[in-house]
This record gives structure tokens, C-alpha cells and sequence, in this order.
């Protein structure tokens, strides 16, 4: 039987507001620590019609090309415009924003991966040295991700001197809300940390949430996933300075939860 130092969320609630097909991993960490994890996503993924220019650009990739995988949703519909995927992408360079993304691919059975050492996202990604400017200098580069996606990479790597497209495979949308949910969550089992792990999912929950209910939404604790999101969260107008994960995986929010709670921010 674990005893209480086994258990370092005890008592405690955290709010995922990931889709609701990523959140299972987490919340079974929360539990497993002895917290309770709830359901609250704050985005809704859904596939989308891919154009024919987007479907010409992938099949232009050769050996030697770059393929980037900008999140785990982006493995989850690689279907659309790729059958057997493993085949296709044999000898393309294939690059994951983040730890959980590259899980994901290697469960697809792409098994030879790049993703960053240290961080996630598309800052992490430029700084790897396959993508500086005298590697991707005349690289065709594929970017798998989001309608409506940062232009961040694809524009740092076309100023690098890369041939860049970018593929939208899927749509975020923000989900209907239940109110009386959000009324009991904010009065009856208020979360003492709310994991967030995007921008969009961040401006989507303020706008979830009612006017009155607001104060209480920004005297919350955030775990987040980006020094920019972190950003996003203060300028937004949230009291308490947001801890931001190592990654985005699992394991690196659920340290960043329990750092937290114990007073080891940064």
C-alpha cells in the first residue's frame, strides 16, 4: 500500500485541458499519484480535406528530403494523404517537435526519428543542427501540422534557403460549452493546477469560461508547455507565474505539476 510521500498529488485537482484522445496517459499518471485528474479539453481536433497542392507536395519529396511532424494529431492523420507510411517515408529525414510526437510515430513504425534533446517546439526544432542554414539550403521540406498553424518554421526555414510547404491535416476547434459543468468545476471541485498545452487551447478555456467566473479561472495555477504560451498566460491576464514543463510529454508535466505543487518553480 502506498503511504502519503508516495503520493505527491494527494488532494489535489488538476484540470487537462488537452483533446480528449491525448488525455488518457496523463490522467492516469495524475490518479496514479494520487490526484484527480479532470477532463476539461479545451480544443476538439477534427480531420481536413487536404488540397491537391498540398498532396503534390509530398509526393515531390525524394530520399534526403525533411519531413516535420509538428504534433502527435498530425501522426494521428497521416492516413489522409498517406497510405503505409512507414514505406512511403523510408528514407526521408523525419523530425518530431516533441517527445510525444515521436512516440507516436515510432508506434506507426517510423522508427528513425529526430526531436530535440532539450525542449519542445518549433524553437526547439531550429536549433538542431540539420536545420541551420548550410544543411537546408536548397532542402525540400514538408511540414506536417494544423490549419491555421504558426508560421514560425516554415518561414525561419524558407530564410535559411529551404523549399518549405506546409500540409494542414486537421482542424482545431473550440468545443461547446456545458455550463453547468463550468459552474460546478469553478464552485464545487475547483482545480488547484491547470495544465495547458497550447496557445489556442490557452485563449479557448478564458473564453469557455463565464466573465463571472474569470477571477477564479486566473488566481489558478498553470502548468504549460512553451516559454511563449507562459507569455501568453500573463499577458492574458493570470495572477501566478506558470510553470513551464521541460516537454510536452507526460512524464515532463507531471514533474512540472508535482514541482509545482511543492514549490520548486522556475
Amino acid at each position: 500500500m502506498n503511504q502519503v510521500s508516495d503520493l505527491p498529488l494527494r488532494d489535489h485537482r488538476i484540470l487537462v485541458t488537452r483533446p480528449r484522445n491525448q488525455t488518457q496517459d496523463l490522467c492516469e499518471l495524475i490518479r496514479a499519484a494520487g490526484g484527480e485528474a479532470i477532463i476539461f479539453p479545451a480544443i476538439e481536433i477534427a480531420p481536413k480535406q487536404v488540397t491537391a497542392g498540398e498532396m503534390q507536395s509530398l509526393k515531390r519529396l525524394s530520399q534526403g528530403d525533411i519531413l516535420i511532424f509538428v504534433s502527435r494529431n498530425a501522426v494521428r492523420f497521416i492516413d489522409i494523404v498517406v497510405d503505409k507510411p512507414a514505406t512511403r517515408f523510408k528514407g526521408l529525414t523525419v523530425l518530431a517537435v516533441g517527445p510525444g510526437t515521436s512516440a507516436a510515430l515510432k508506434e506507426r513504425g517510423i522508427l528513425n526519428v529526430i526531436s530535440p534533446k532539450h525542449g519542445a517546439g518549433s524553437e526547439a526544432l531550429l536549433v538542431l543542427d540539420l536545420l541551420q542554414e548550410q544543411t537546408v539550403r536548397g532542402k525540400k521540406i514538408v511540414i506536417l501540422r494544423g490549419a491555421g498553424g504558426r508560421e514560425l518554421l516554415r518561414d525561419t526555414l524558407q530564410r535559411r534557403g529551404a523549399e518549405v510547404a506546409a500540409v494542414a491535416l486537421y482542424q482545431r476547434r473550440s468545443p461547446s460549452v456545458d455550463a453547468a459543468r463550468v459552474k460546478k468545476i469553478w464552485h464545487e471541485s475547483p482545480p488547484d493546477v491547470i495544465v495547458i498545452t497550447s496557445g489556442e487551447g490557452l485563449k479557448n478555456i478564458i473564453d469557455m469560461t463565464p466573465p463571472e467566473e474569470r477571477k477564479l479561472l486566473f488566481n489558478t495555477q498553470l502548468v504549460v508547455v512553451s516559454d511563449r504560451v507562459r507569455d501568453l498566460a500573463i499577458s492574458s491576464g493570470f495572477k501566478l507565474d506558470p510553470q513551464v514543463a521541460d516537454k510536452a510529454g507526460d512524464k515532463e508535466l507531471m514533474q512540472a505539476i508535482i514541482g509545482l505543487l511543492r514549490g520548486n518553480t522556475r
